[in-house]
């Protein structure tokens, strides 16, 4: 059976002065923001987090991605992704199963470092490292002309490296 996925993951840069910088120094962390939903919904946590990020899609299929991040890439092979320890977003459905069970250990772990600093807290990174790999499906946004759009993350098929 063909795969689905590319054998390549790519990095898209808008800048071709980006894509010289990566060549001479290497891929170095970007900050991006994400949000995530806390056990109440009330209050979301939204922190930068410094990540490579690349994408797992075939070059006949990245019109579209090429748009939004940039028409200049590099593609690192499957060994080099493994080398590199990188790994697939885990995208998460805003009413999943997965996303009330992140809600619940977030209420746990806090609620009890709260009453005893050091009960959980070798437990607060790991969350922390699973949540750096998250990402929400999808998000509505409002462009320029004040029209709401969907973007679906999911398309992106992005793999990360959260290394600092």
């Amino acid at each position: 059976m063909r795969r689905i996925s590319s054998s390549t993951l790519f990095r898209f840069v808008n800048k071709f002065e980006y894509l010289i910088d990566i060549l001479d120094n290497g891929f170095s962390p970007r900050y991006s923001y994400e949000e995530f939903p806390t056990s109440t919904d009330k209050i979301k946590y939204r922190f930068g987090i410094p990540m490579i990020c690349f994408c797992d899609i075939r070059l006949t299929q990245a019109k579209e991605h090429m748009e939004r991040y940039g028409h200049f890439g590099i593609g690192m092979t499957e060994t080099w992704r493994k080398h590199n320890r990188l790994n697939p977003v885990l995208y998460i459905e805003k009413h999943s199963l997965v996303t009330e069970n992140l809600k619940k250990l977030h209420s746990v772990l806090y609620d009890t470092i709260n009453k005893d600093k050091n009960s959980l807290r070798p437990l607060l990174s790991p969350f922390i490292e699973i949540l750096r790999y998250s990402k929400p499906i999808k998000k509505t946004v409002m462009n320029n002309n004040g029209k709401k759009t969907i973007i679906y993350y999911y398309d992106e098929r992005e793999w990360r490296s959260c290394q600092d």
